[in-house]
């Protein structure tokens, strides 16, 4: 073993969750009390179960926990939410701010085969609630198969009419790609939560989550206040730890910055939203 590691404390490699429910001053440092004396150094404050989390009894018991970890020189860490996981500062980011709400891009696609002049797709069938048409691109197939001929890839978006796309088929087997751009989340648990390849999304969340409780504790940041703890934020694209993109039918995470910078071949002309 290191010898390093037996000559300290301990006390840093112990931060256990500290739950906090509103309790009585008394209960609060009580509980911080019993840890110090059991060699616990630091602690993760638990804001998950806090009935007025970011409000006048969460400000009160938060003043509790760092003044009774100061007097124990106890380090703190911050939970940055009101529920599991990180990313939607109690529900609130998305009632102030909806159009940071997380964006999902999911593509169906139709075979068809040519020429067919005066040929038209229905498009609108497969749009849901909150769903819009992002791009309709269209690219020749080799043999019938799922092999795309990279350099026949056209651009059909300006072909569409009031759900509809207008488009004489070239001769040969073709596959028509509906892109959609969704706001109907595939995780129920994360589908109020902020869309974390925004920057502006983000910095939303910063403004709501951190920035109060700096302005209330700033003196304390460094110092007995280490800093927030965030918890497996994600984008909730699939709702499985598992899914990997080409096994399972699945929407991918959307962010017109992200694509942008992905695939600048295709912006903005694919990617105009």
């Amino acid at each position: 073993m290191n010898q390093s590691i037996l000559r300290t404390n301990g006390e840093s490699y112990l931060n256990p969750l500290f739950w906090v429910h509103g309790e009585e001053e008394a209960v609060i440092r009580n509980e911080i009390k019993v840890m110090s004396e059991n060699g616990i150094g630091s602690f993760t404050v638990e804001s998950r179960p806090h009935p007025e989390y970011l409000q006048k009894g969460w400000w009160r018991d938060l003043d509790i926990i760092i003044d009774e970890a100061k007097k124990r020189k106890m380090k703190v860490w911050l939970y940055d939410d009101c529920g599991f996981p990180s990313g939607s500062v109690s529900g609130e980011l998305v009632k102030k701010y909806p159009e940071y709400r997380k964006k999902f891009l999911r593509i169906v696609h139709i075979d068809s085969i040519g020429p067919l002049k005066g040929s038209s797709f229905l498009i609108r069938q497969w749009l849901k609630k909150d769903e819009s048409v992002v791009a309709v691109v269209a690219a020749a197939r080799s043999n019938l198969s799922d092999v795309l001929l990279s350099d026949t890839l056209i651009d059909i978006t300006d072909h569409m009419v009031n759900g509809v796309v207008y488009w004489d088929l070239p001769e040969g087997s073709w596959r028509v790609f509906v892109l959609i751009k969704s706001l109907n989340c595939a995780e129920e648990l994360t589908e109020n939560h902020l869309n974390p390849l925004e920057k502006e999304a983000v910095g939303a969340f910063i403004k709501l989550a951190f920035e109060p409780t700096y302005e209330h504790l700033k003196q304390e940041f460094g110092e007995t206040l280490q800093g927030f703890f965030t918890d497996e934020p994600r984008f909730g694209n699939y709702p499985s730890y598992s899914a990997k993109l080409g096994t399972v039918d699945m929407p991918i995470p959307y962010s017109t910055q992200i694509i942008n910078i992905s695939f600048p071949l295709f912006s903005p002309a694919y990617f105009p939203h």
